[in-house]
């Protein structure tokens, strides 16, 4: 399909067009912005049209899929929080509890737990842990990324239970000494 036919169909179409748009959005500027996009997407695949097609097909197909785009774009970004909220929370410190669910393992106890790692994990989970890429990690040790990986893991899950089995010593003697 040419240009000309292309303008052409669009603008015998363009009623249609905004109706469908304004249906999904439910709002007349996103729906003005809804064809936009349509329209521009049309344009940039229009080598993408099958002669034996429906146009009116076509770009409804190419609205109905820039619509789930965004819904699902915006759906994705992160929600600000109320700064009304923020400032009540704020002010009303008064009312804000210990956690008592703190983890009772300090700095030093995390690094000599780190330390009594096997030094091939130790050292993998380090290099994770300043921000070194797999492949980076894989190139510096010299060994697969699939290893780098494997290491990483090993080394969390490690610690995970290390820290678990340190918290569960600490919370049974607090609760016998009291």
């Amino acid at each position: 399909m040419d240009q000309i036919k292309l303008v052409n169909g669009i603008n015998l179409l363009e009623a249609t067009l905004r109706n469908y748009a304004y249906r999904l959005t439910r709002e007349k500027n996103a729906a003005m912005d809804l064809f936009q996009e349509t329209a521009y997407r049309a344009f940039k695949n229009m080598h993408q049209f099958r002669k034996d097609s429906n146009l009116r097909s076509w770009l409804m197909t190419i609205m109905y899929n820039a619509f789930v785009n965004d819904y699902r774009k915006k759906k994705r970004m992160v929600n600000q929080i109320d700064p009304q909220e923020k400032d009540y929370l704020l002010e009303n410190c008064s009312l804000s509890v210990q956690n008592l669910g703190e983890l009772r393992i300090d700095y030093e106890e995390i690094n000599r737990l780190v330390q009594d790692l096997d030094a091939p994990l130790r050292k993998s989970f380090l290099m994770s842990y300043e921000g070194y890429s797999y492949k980076e990690i894989s190139a510096e040790l010299e060994i697969p990324v699939g290893t780098v990986k494997s290491r990483i893991f090993q080394a969390r899950r490690k610690l995970q239970r290390a820290i678990r089995k340190r918290s569960e010593y600490l919370s049974n003697h607090s609760l016998n000494a009291a």
